[in-house]
């Protein structure tokens, strides 16, 4: 997306792609970026293939997410310096790990009603 719209260093940072969502463009003959239509993202050309209101629900999820989950911001942001796939997946682990003791907080070890592991095909009924 920086490539193909030639966003700079610093404009960079106040785009938001949101994962899952894809983003499809129209080119011209000579491969440049035809401006969309309707609304796109800021100083982009291409549009979000999404159902209306989809990419509004995935930022506010996103927004939750950062404002709920310990360290999602630390560990999910861009890092200055580029990283190792080994330092990725440490910090992915370490995400993990956050994520499990912060969900762990909702979870009541006396409840005794048993789990439905949806092997008898019945969709939690």
């Amino acid at each position: 997306v920086k490539t193909i719209d030639s966003i700079d260093d610093d404009d960079i940072s106040d785009v938001a792609l949101p994962t899952g969502i894809p983003v499809i463009y129209k080119f011209d003959k000579n491969m440049r970026p035809i401006a969309p239509d309707g609304p796109s993202q800021i100083h982009t050309s291409g549009l979000f293939l999404e159902k209306p209101g989809l990419l509004k629900e995935a930022l506010k999820r996103e927004e939750e997410w950062s404002n709920n989950v310990p360290g999602y911001d630390n560990t999910m942001g861009r890092a200055i310096a580029p990283i190792s796939n080994l330092e990725r997946s440490l910090f992915k682990l370490r995400a993990e790990r956050e994520l499990g003791a912060w969900a762990g907080q909702f979870i009541d070890e006396n409840d005794d009603a048993e789990e439905d592991d949806g092997s008898d095909g019945n969709k939690g009924k």
